[in-house]
């Protein structure tokens, strides 16, 4: 009996040293493989970064080449040199493609182990081309390639650079070279740009019956990647006065809705402007080539006052250059107007019509134009205006509240004043030597397009149907806005809603609440909705709305000015 309970207990005990030794075997297994996934995660990682770098050298050798520099489309340079600078940058490539020539990063491995990086290629990936009389206007897309080893652990990024000629104030959803002062709630869904200070303030000012009040709501809410500031401030007001939020010793306080978290600091100088004197005359020349000759002296005139170009324009020397000449008949005066003065009116209006409905190349108009319900529309064939024709308005443009939507597809060179009301569908780039209107207007895009307007003067947006309730997009504006002097937009006891962006030179002022407005019950001032802290509840209850539209340089690519230097921006990474 006793034998047979010490043969029992020694299988017991074999039992269990067996037992236990596979399970140090699969623990000791488990660590092994544990630790060799670490080192193949760290690789990973390792490679991953030294293909960052090699990416990050090559585009600072485009920046360094590139960006900042003159550019004259005239000589229509820049494709050459970019095709010069990639085919030098490759073959420098080439020449280190042996291993021993790479490019080692810091390690502590034997040599035929250490990790290696470098710039595979640099290729044009794309190209954005439009023509204006023969001068090529691109944007090249540029995609840098980088790959990097680390003990067998091969990684390849790829990143793309643009370069680009326009002006940086088509890049934003709001902003100045000056000042941008947010008062109360506005939601801006896109990058924000000031040149020198943004304020913001939980108060929007406005004005009920001639007099100034101040409505209670909520600090700005910007919804973008990123908002530039070409000076480090930042400030908000409190106890009505401004304080710095960008000192060490601010918190970003919740109340601020985050907004300093997405500020970036850029010199001011990095700026690229644009001067709409010189984007007009740059315009004008182009569509009439036998203009160039007389180009600072169109330039001086446009810089002085838009009623100097105008003489210009309307003497017999100038007008002559344009192919295409066009002029609005002379309505007779009720008082002494004949039946025949009628009939002829009648006959020259709807020829007019005809011609503004149909053009074929760049045309001079010398008076003011008006649509509305006789003139409903201006429109270039499509090869007209992809080619660059332009209309050249020696007046004012206006377009009248009518009947039935008001129809423009065509890029317009105003020397005079634009006024616009009512439903409109367009499709245009539009320059202004004058003022701008903008009153109870609902602007939308042609074919999914939009309109960008340019205008030397001020630009004044009026809504007259004060109180409308939240909800519905009647009276947006599918557009981009600029203006070379000061701004300031409302949308307290109006509604404003934006599809594009709004750039001030000089300054920028937005004031606006959340949710509906009305009058109280004295008739003395208005009262407001609840004001949420949420930005959801900003994105649909914000009486001011933009929403940055990138397709604009695609869309308007023609037309869009041009400026003399050149911009490097990076665009999308991705791991191949």
């Amino acid at each position: 009996m006793l034998r047979e309970e010490k043969g029992s207990a020694l299988l017991l005990v074999v039992f269990m040293i067996l037992l236990f030794a596979m399970l140090g075997v699969a623990v000791l297994g488990a660590s092994l493989g544990g630790a060799q996934r670490s080192q193949r995660s760290e690789d990973n990682v390792q490679s991953l970064h030294l293909a960052e770098k090699a990416v990050n050298e090559a585009i600072a050798s485009i920046y360094t080449e590139f960006d900042g520099e003159a550019f004259d489309p005239r000589q229509n340079k820049l494709s050459d040199h970019l095709d010069l600078f990639i085919q030098t940058y490759n073959e420098k490539r080439n020449e280190n493609m042996d291993p021993s020539d790479l490019q080692v990063a810091d390690s502590e491995l034997d040599a035929a182990k250490r990790p290696i990086y470098r710039v595979d290629k640099l290729t044009r990936s794309g190209t954005n081309t439009k023509t204006e009389n023969g001068l090529r206007f691109d944007e090249y897309q540029i995609t840098v390639s980088a790959e990097a080893t680390v003990n067998g652990a091969r990684r390849k990024l790829k990143q793309d650079v643009v370069l680009d000629t326009f002006p940086d104030f088509l890049k934003y959803a709001a902003g100045s070279e000056g000042d941008v002062i947010l008062n109360g709630s506005p939601y801006i869904a896109g990058a924000l740009y000031a040149g020198d200070e943004l304020l913001i303030d939980d108060y929007a000012p406005y004005i009920y019956k001639g007099v100034s009040h101040t409505a209670a709501s909520q600090y700005p809410f910007l919804n973008g990647s990123k908002h530039l500031i070409s000076r480090n401030v930042l400030k908000y007001k409190e106890n009505n006065m401004y304080k710095s939020l960008l000192k060490p010793d601010t918190p970003l306080l919740e109340k601020f809705n985050a907004i300093g978290s997405d500020i970036v600091i850029e010199e001011k100088k990095k700026f690229v402007s644009i001067n709409v004197e010189q984007s007009f005359i740059d315009k004008l020349v182009l569509s009439s080539p036998s203009l160039s000759s007389h180009y600072n002296t169109l330039l001086l005139a446009a810089k002085s006052s838009g009623q100097e170009l105008r003489s210009l324009l309307a003497s017999g020397s100038y007008a002559s250059s344009f192919a295409g000449r066009l002029g609005p008949p002379v309505e007779p005066q009720p008082s002494d107007g004949s039946d025949a003065d009628t009939i002829r009116y009648n006959s020259e209006l709807q020829e007019l019509e005809q011609k503004l409905t149909g053009l074929t190349q760049s045309t001079l108009i010398s008076g003011t134009v008006t649509l509305g319900d006789t003139l409903r529309e201006i429109s270039f064939n499509p090869g007209s205006k992809a080619r660059g024709d332009w209309l050249i308005i020696n007046g004012d443009l206006i377009v009248e509240d009518a009947a039935d939507p008001a129809r423009i597809n065509a890029n317009i060179l105003v020397t005079g004043d634009i006024v616009l009301r009512g439903k409109i569908n367009i499709d245009a780039t539009i320059f202004s030597l004058g003022n701008t209107e903008v009153m109870d207007a609902s602007i939308r895009g042609l074919a999914d397009k939009q309109m960008v307007l340019i205008s030397k003067g001020e630009i004044n947006i009026y809504r007259v149907d004060s109180f409308e309730p939240l909800g519905g997009n009647e009276k947006s504006l599918d557009a981009f806005f600029y203006t070379d002097g000061r701004a300031e937009l409302y949308g307290v006891g109006s509604t404003f809603q934006l599809s594009g962006g709004f750039f001030a030179r000089m300054q920028l002022t937005i004031n606006a609440v959340q949710g509906d407005t009305k009058p109280d019950p004295t008739g003395s001032t208005l009262q407001f909705d609840n004001q949420s802290s949420s930005m959801a509840s900003a994105q649909t209850n914000s009486r001011f709305q933009i929403q940055y539209n990138p397709k604009v340089f695609s869309d308007q690519n023609v037309g869009l000015p041009r400026v003399n230097k050149i911009r490097v921006t990076t665009g999308k990474k991705w791991l191949e």
